[in-house]
């Protein structure tokens, strides 16, 4: 039971990321087990396994996506300052066609129909980029204009937060 006497939900959704470069790990948790928040923990440990740095804290559900693109644009920008170039890395076409075999080619009108009948009929985004071969971001531009989601759908809706989040433990190739 809750501090304010609601009953704890149901279903826990606990997503983990771990990643390595260089002689560090990098490890992202984060738990949706209620209904107005989700908890991460950041944590980045040595190749012995010690702490080297941590981030934790709760995120409004309402402000999971925003709150998301405010701190990788901020630790971008300290990394661009202290000389680290960019979070983000840039991959070549060939590359990204490696995980995604349909990025950046056309649309056909069978897909876009095939889209938009299995969009409704609830697949996931992450589902929907397995199925057709193309990043998330694609399948969410193309369902935006096939005018099925808002143009803001994915930045504030509590709805919204297990749409992104995958059917089964990520792997590093999940990040391209």
């Amino acid at each position: 039971m809750h501090a304010d006497g609601s009953e704890p939900a149901e279903e826990t959704v606990d997503v983990v990321r771990e990643t390595r470069r260089g002689d560090r790990r990098y490890r992202i948790r984060a738990t949706y087990n209620d209904e107005q928040h989700v908890q991460l923990d950041v944590r980045i440990f040595d190749d012995s396994g010690a702490t080297l740095g941590r981030l934790s804290g709760a995120v409004d559900v309402n402000d999971v996506a925003a709150s998301g693109r405010a701190v990788a644009s901020l630790l971008g920008a300290i990394a661009a300052a202290l000389g680290q170039g960019t979070v983000v890395e840039r991959l070549s076409v060939g590359e990204v066609r490696r995980r995604h075999p349909n990025a950046y080619e056309p649309w056909s009108p069978e897909d876009e129909e095939r889209l938009t009948e299995r969009y409704q009929a609830g697949a996931s985004i992450k589902r929907l980029a397995d199925e057709f071969g193309r990043q998330t971001g694609g399948i969410l531009s193309r369902l935006k204009r096939l005018n099925l989601i808002a143009t803001d759908k994915t930045e504030n809706t509590s709805e919204d937060v297990t749409d992104f989040l995958p059917d089964e433990p990520a792997r590093a190739e999940d990040y391209i």
